[in-house]
């Protein structure tokens, strides 16, 4: 079965997102297709190859064109993975880039749709709620997408140390400066993407807690 960015078992539930037409008795069936659609283990996995890749290229190619500009003689193995590995790369950015833009959109429809039976006073919140909100990272799907980000911070935080030292120091290619520094935007760029759509799914569920909610209204009435 072809790899899809949005199911179309999420399109219905996608377009009536925010709608004024949208049905309170039809909330737990789009928070399940949106949610189940936006925590698929195949999205995750397409996300991890996609910045692997990325990354992987980034490095690569930094070290064929270090020595493409250094006084070693030039192969044209060299040559070809200084022209591809930049190709790849890009690929792997695009890539990265479809991936948030659809999971934006479900993690956006799916919490929309866990706060509006709420909103809408088609259901009381409970202790059930305070307890959701609380323990919702804590499922498997989540907990492992908060796993990838916490390696994402480790790569962001070790392609800013290289790169300051590349330009604190000169005895560093400025290629690999260069990687360094792509390899931090591409880090950050999917560490505020990841953490963008679990916050969504916790905004969500949050609507179900009684005493987050008051808070909440008590501090808006300031």
């Amino acid at each position: 079965m072809a790899f899809r960015l949005i199911s179309p078992a999420s399109r219905p539930w996608l377009e009536q997102a925010e709608s004024p037409t949208a049905r309170a008795v039809d909330a737990d069936r789009a928070v399940a297709a949106l949610r189940g659609d936006y925590e698929r283990w195949s999205r995750l996995a397409v996300g991890i190859l996609a910045f692997v890749v990325t990354t992987a290229a980034l490095v690569v190619g930094s070290a064929a064109w270090s020595f493409l500009l250094g006084p070693s003689p030039r192969e044209a193995a060299t040559v070809a993975i200084a022209i591809i590995a930049p190709a790849v790369a890009a690929g792997g950015v695009f890539v990265l880039w479809r991936l948030h833009r659809s999971g934006r959109q479900l993690a956006r429809a799916a919490a929309w749709w866990m706060r509006m039976p709420y909103r809408a006073g088609a259901r009381s919140r409970s202790a059930r709620g305070y307890v959701l909100a609380r323990t919702i990272y804590l499922e498997p799907a989540l907990l492992v997408r908060s796993l990838t980000m916490s390696c994402t911070l480790l790569l962001l935080i070790f392609g800013v140390s290289g790169f300051v030292r590349g330009v604190v120091t000169t005895d560093q290619q400025l290629s690999v400066t260069i990687a360094l520094a792509a390899v931090t935007v591409v880090s950050a760029a999917c560490l505020i993407g990841q953490l963008g759509g679990l916050a969504r799914i916790g905004a969500g569920a949050s609507e179900a807690d009684p005493l987050w909610v008051r808070a909440r209204d008590a501090f808006r009435r300031r």
